[in-house]
């Protein structure tokens, strides 16, 4: 493979790549579908840095968490309602390298859109 093309294969940041192969010159790139949630299915999340440190000017805290603003990075989640782009969750905090909850973190109705979350996985 090109090594200009291996190079900028390597910045790809956003699609599920397959192993990178020096011995063909065909690569397959699925077009990246946005997860669908779906109410009452649980999932592990990532929360968006400008959600957990939010600025001045950013009212999710206060118009839709009643002034909470969520301060684990991985949560474990069950989605309870969804209103548009936001979505209403029951969740605890996730120890991603443990792969285990941490109960010191827990919320109950807290409303994030989706553009600030990241859908790591799915549970059943």
């Amino acid at each position: 493979m090109n090594e200009i093309i291996k190079k900028q294969l390597q910045n790809v940041k956003w699609a599920k790549l397959p192993p990178i192969d020096d011995t063909t010159t065909e690569f397959v790139i699925y077009r990246h579908r946005k997860p669908k949630l779906e109410q009452d299915k649980f999932y592990i999340i990532k929360i968006a840095e400008w959600i957990r440190h939010p600025s001045d000017n950013l009212s999710l805290a206060k118009n839709w968490n009643r002034g909470i603003v969520p301060v684990a990075q991985y949560m474990r989640c069950q989605v309870q309602q969804i209103m548009g782009n936001m979505v209403k969750i029951g969740c605890v905090a996730y120890d991603i390298t443990t792969q285990q909850d941490d109960y010191t973190e827990m919320y109950d109705g807290l409303w994030l859109p989706t553009n600030g979350m990241e859908l790591l996985e799915q549970l059943n």
